[in-house]
């Protein structure tokens, strides 16, 4: 029983790991590619500005807006997605484990 279990427990794990990987790579790639869309669309607002835009906004705050603001926008949204991805499947498998522990406990749970 001892070897039944702990089996079980390492499969669980392994596919856990499997799955928060593949998760962090998806959505590392989708906040990526997103934040080259929004860098293309500002690149693209940057070049319509007049010459009087150009000449009161300051360089470095130009730089800045295109750099770090994406930047943050990019790891908002990798967050973002991880715990789209991994809070259903936590909830679930705590719904699971707790049927399985008591149906009494599984009901109030629910």
């Amino acid at each position: 029983m001892i070897l039944q279990y702990s089996g079980a427990m390492i499969a669980l794990t392994l596919i856990g790991f499997i799955g928060g990987g593949g998760s962090g790579v998806f959505s590392t790639i989708s906040s990526q590619k997103s934040g080259a869309d929004i860098r293309s669309d500002l690149f693209k607002k940057v070049q319509t500005l007049t010459f009087r835009n150009i000449d009161e906004l300051e360089t470095g705050q130009i730089i800045t807006r295109l750099t770090n603001d994406v930047v943050q926008i990019q790891q908002f949204f990798n967050m973002l997605l991880r715990m789209m991805i991994r809070a259903p499947f936590m909830m679930l498998g705590s719904v699971v484990l707790t049927f399985y522990v008591s149906i009494r406990y599984g009901t109030i749970l629910v």
